[in-house]
């Protein structure tokens, strides 16, 4: 609690189960939702213009929040769908539940 924390994100970027460059995404959000243990209420932030690199992971720093119990991440982008010419958008989330340990003052 109180302190920075990363997570760290490389997304990879198929087209017809071949891997494409990550430098077509556009318009890459990240959204961290947290939610701590005590009430269940939530706090949001949002990361955007993020730029992706095939070569390594972009690092997202935060604090963490007080009795955080999972934060819920999502990464949002748009490639540019030439054939139908418009943008796509999609995306991927992933849960990462805190130990429960945390809410013990051993460890």
């Amino acid at each position: 609690m109180g302190r920075e924390a990363s997570i760290l994100v490389r997304p990879v970027l198929k087209i017809n189960g071949r891997k494409i460059s990550t430098g077509l995404l556009k318009n890459c959000k990240v959204e961290l939702n947290m939610v701590n243990f005590i009430d269940r209420n939530s706090s949001k932030k949002l990361f955007d213009d993020i730029q992706f690199s095939d070569l390594e992971e972009t690092i997202i720093n935060f604090m963490v929040p007080p009795n955080l119990l999972k934060i819920d991440v999502k990464v949002t982008c748009e490639r540019q769908n030439i054939a139908f010419e418009k943008m796509d958008q999609f995306y991927k989330d992933h849960t990462f539940e805190v130990s429960e340990h945390s809410q013990k003052e051993e460890v």
